[in-house]
């Protein structure tokens, strides 16, 4: 997946956890637990990657909102 600036990330599908790295808050792969995808507003896709969205990951007790996703892709 990757987005203004580079991120990968490696989801857990029921609980949310994921491996990401990219951008400044995530320079080399760090657990964080991904919230879900939003527009910038109050609705929230819960624990889903869209391209278009933002990206909103739980880490070290701070909520990240990422740039938006503009391709998905799979690690091969």
């Amino acid at each position: 997946m990757t987005g203004r600036r580079a991120f990968n990330s490696k989801p857990g599908r029921r609980t949310g956890e994921i491996l990401i790295r990219g951008g400044r808050f995530f320079p080399e792969f760090t657990p964080a637990r991904l919230a879900g995808s939003s527009l910038g507003g109050s609705f929230l896709k819960l624990r889903g990657i869209y391209v278009g969205f933002n990206l909103e990951v739980h880490f070290d007790r701070r909520l990240i909102v990422t740039s938006r996703v503009c391709k998905i892709s799979l690690a091969a």
